[in-house]
C-alpha cells in the first residue's frame, strides 16, 4: 500500500509517499492541478502495482480535491487540522515535513477524517447555501454600519425603519455628512438584494430534493434552516447513533474521568452552523404548539430545568427527529 500525503496550497502541493513500513520513498512537488496529480497517482500506481490512499489537510480545496482524485485511488481523505493539531505541530514545521507527517498519522490511524459529499451537484447547492450565510453576515454588518455611522454624528437611531429603502430619504435629511451616509445605504441595499435573490434560488433549487420537504413537515423548519441542515449532514447513515450526531452538532457533552470521579462537560467543538439552524428552529417552534415548545414548558415548569438545560434537551430532540424523519423516509407526526 502506498500512502501519499499532500500539503496543498493554491500554486503548489507538497507530496510525501510512504510505504507500508512508514518509511518515506518519493517526495515531490507539483503544480496544483488535478490533471498532474492525477497523472502522478497513476504513475505510483503503474510503478508499484499497489493501491493508493490519499491523504491532506481540510481547507477551501480540499472538497475540489476529494472528489478529483476519489475516483483513482483506494481511499481519500480530508483531515481535521484541529484534532491533531498537538502531534502535527510539534518539532519543527515546514512545507517538506508537512506532507510526510500527515502520511504517517495517517498510517497510524491518527487523523479524524472530514466528511465531503461524493456528488457534484450537491456540492454545488452546498456552495450556494453557504454563500447565503456569508451574504446574511454581509447584511448584519451593513447595518451596523450604517447606525454606527449615525451615532458617530450625534443621531440615536433605533428599530428597523432606517434599513427600509422607502425611509432612505427621510435619514438623509437628518445628517450633515450624506455623502457617506448614502453610499452605506447604497450598500445595504445592494447585499440585501442579493440575499433575496439567493434565498428564492435556493428556494427553487432545494424542491429536487424530497428530504427538505420532509424537513420542512417540521415545526420551526423553513427553506433556508431545512436545506442547510440538509446539506451539512448530507448522508444521515454515516452517525450510527444519535449521541454522534449531537457531538456533531456541538449540542452533545463530553464526558471526563479522573480517578473514580466522573464528569459531563460542556463540549466545546462541533460544528456551529448546524447548531445555529437548531437554535433557529427552536426559536420558530416555540411560537406555536407542538411537541417541542410542550416539551419545552414541560422541562421549565414540572421538571423545574435550568432554561440551558431545558433547550439543549428539546435542540437534541429537534435534530434527533429531523435525523429520524430523514433515515425513515416519514413525515413529521407531533404525536409520536
Amino acid at each position: 500500500m502506498n500512502i501519499i500525503g499532500i500539503d496543498v496550497h493554491k500554486e503548489k502541493c507538497e507530496i510525501s509517499r510512504i510505504n507500508r513500513e512508514g518509511r518515506e520513498v518519493d517526495h515531490v512537488i507539483l503544480d496544483t492541478s488535478l490533471h498532474k496529480l492525477i497523472y502522478y497517482v497513476n504513475q505510483v500506481k503503474s510503478k508499484t502495482k499497489n493501491k493508493v490512499h490519499v491523504v491532506f489537510e481540510e481547507g477551501e480545496l480540499a472538497g475540489w480535491l476529494y472528489r478529483g482524485l476519489k475516483p483513482h485511488v483506494e481511499k481519500v481523505v480530508s483531515s481535521d487540522p484541529k484534532k491533531n493539531d498537538l502531534i502535527y505541530n510539534y518539532g519543527d514545521k515546514t512545507d517538506v515535513i508537512d506532507p510526510l507527517k500527515l502520511a504517517q498519522l495517517y498510517r497510524g490511524d491518527f487523523i479524524n477524517p472530514v466528511y465531503h459529499t461524493d456528488d457534484k451537484e450537491r456540492a454545488k447547492f452546498k456552495d450556494m447555501v453557504y454563500t447565503y450565510h456569508k451574504i446574511t453576515k454581509d447584511v448584519a454588518r451593513n447595518k451596523n454600519r450604517l447606525k454606527s455611522l449615525y451615532r458617530r454624528n450625534g443621531i440615536m437611531v433605533k428599530g428597523d425603519k432606517i434599513y427600509n429603502s422607502k425611509n432612505r430619504a427621510e435619514y438623509l435629511t437628518k445628517i450633515d455628512n450624506k455623502e457617506c451616509a448614502k453610499l452605506h445605504f447604497e450598500m445595504l441595499k445592494y447585499v440585501s438584494d442579493k440575499k433575496d435573490r439567493l434565498k428564492n434560488r435556493i428556494k427553487k433549487k432545494s424542491k429536487k430534493y424530497s428530504v427538505i420537504k420532509r424537513l420542512k413537515t417540521i415545526p420551526g423548519f423553513g427553506d433556508i434552516t431545512a436545506s442547510t441542515i440538509f446539506i451539512i449532514i448530507d448522508n444521515p447513515y454515516r452517525f450510527s447513533k444519535k449521541s454522534k450526531l449531537w457531538t456533531y452538532a456541538n449540542i452533545g457533552r463530553r464526558r471526563a474521568q479522573s480517578g473514580d470521579k466522573e464528569k459531563n462537560k460542556k463540549q466545546n467543538t462541533g460544528n456551529r452552523l448546524l447548531k445555529r439552524m437548531i437554535g433557529n428552529v427552536f426559536a420558530s417552534a416555540m411560537k406555536g404548539d407542538n411537541k417541542f415548545s410542550r416539551k419545552y414548558m414541560e422541562l421549565l415548569s414540572v421538571k423545574g430545568k435550568d432554561t440551558r438545560i431545558a433547550r439543549r434537551v428539546v435542540y437534541r430532540k429537534i435534530l434527533t427527529t429531523a435525523w429520524s424523519i430523514w433515515k425513515n423516509g416519514s413525515k413529521y407526526n407531533d404525536d409520536y
